[in-house]
Parts: C-alpha cells; sequence; structure tokens
C-alpha cells in the first residue's frame, strides 16, 4: 500500500471518529492524491476549505462533477483570499465562466490571458475557450469567435485545421463551409 492509500484510510477513519472539518477537509485531499474521486465526494460538503493547497483540488473535483457555480464560487473565495494566486487561477475562472453559459465574462478573461502571451500559449487559450463554449452549447458565441480569430491564425495550419473541425462542432454545415472557404482564400 503506497502512502497517499495508507494516508487517506487513516484520515477517512479519523474523520468518521471525530466527524472534524479539519479530518473531513485530510480526507477528501488524500483521496484526491490516491485518485479516488468516488471516495472524496463522501467529504465534499463536510468541509469549509482551510489550507490553501484544497482549493484547486476541489475546484477541480466540483468541475467534473458539474457542479459549475460552486466551483467558481469556490475560485472566487480563493482569488480573495489569496490574492497572490488570481494570475495563476485566471484560466479555471475563464473556464469556469463558460461553462457556465457567462460568455462575455469568460471571454473578457481570455483576452486579458492572451494580451502578452506567445503565439502557443494564445493558441491553447483560445482553443480551449471554444471547446467549452460549444460544450455548453453556445453555438453563436463559439461561431463569431472562431470567425474573430482565423485571421490571427490565417498562417498556422494546424490551428485553421482545428478552427475547421470546431466550425463543424456548431452544427452549422453553412458556416463550416464559409469557414472552408475563408481558409481556402487565405492559402
Amino acid at each position: 500500500m503506497n502512502f497517499p492509500d495508507l494516508a487517506y484510510l487513516a484520515t477517512k477513519r479519523l474523520a468518521n471518529l471525530t466527524e472534524s472539518q479539519r479530518w473531513y477537509e485530510e480526507a477528501f485531499l488524500y483521496a484526491i492524491y490516491s485518485g479516488n474521486s468516488m471516495e472524496a465526494k463522501k467529504f465534499v460538503g463536510k468541509f469549509k476549505p482551510t489550507k490553501k493547497e484544497t482549493y484547486i483540488p476541489l475546484y477541480h473535483f466540483l468541475i467534473e462533477q458539474h457542479r459549475y457555480q460552486e466551483a467558481l464560487n469556490l475560485l472566487q473565495e480563493y482569488a480573495i483570499k489569496y490574492p497572490e494566486e488570481r494570475e495563476k487561477v485566471k484560466k479555471e475562472l475563464m473556464i469556469t465562466y463558460f461553462l457556465l453559459g457567462r460568455i462575455k465574462e469568460g471571454e473578457e478573461i481570455l483576452n486579458e490571458l492572451i494580451e502578452g502571451k506567445g503565439k502557443e500559449e494564445k493558441k491553447k487559450l483560445i482553443l480551449t475557450s471554444i471547446k467549452k463554449i460549444i460544450e455548453v452549447g453556445a453555438y453563436e458565441e463559439a461561431k463569431r469567435i472562431i470567425w474573430n480569430y482565423l485571421r490571427f491564425f490565417e498562417k498556422d495550419r494546424e490551428v485553421l485545421k482545428e478552427l475547421l473541425k470546431l466550425s463543424l462542432q456548431t452544427g452549422d454545415p453553412h458556416f463550416a463551409a464559409e469557414v472552408a472557404e475563408e481558409i481556402i482564400r487565405r492559402k
């Protein structure tokens, strides 16, 4: 048995015996560290994060459970409690806004994030954003963003190929055809 598994069993037992928020938080963390999200689920809601290192694993857990508003609230609390970490969680904030369908707020953060970044980082951020927007069914917004960034990546075949695939995922074959035509025209 490895350390995270052993630590999880010990903290789980302490949590169940003491019903202490501290031990629920520890049991949650060790369940996550040992890769057991089903066990971690048992402790969510039984504690309020008190440790800095609990926030991000709890955020990711909430996202996996599609509990987006709770995840957003947690990130906002984290950013207030640890202002030096605000820049580090901007991407998660952006993604969460997109998952909540709050496209304008997510897009504002996207614009902040890509400012001053290298081309590779911009690609990742923009493509991630479009995928999340499509995931929530905000197809018109996804189409607008795809169209806006076609020009930015006009020389990058890989990104153009990905943007074309994403345009197909909007469910609008006419839009996808326009994107394909625009890519061909810009060669």
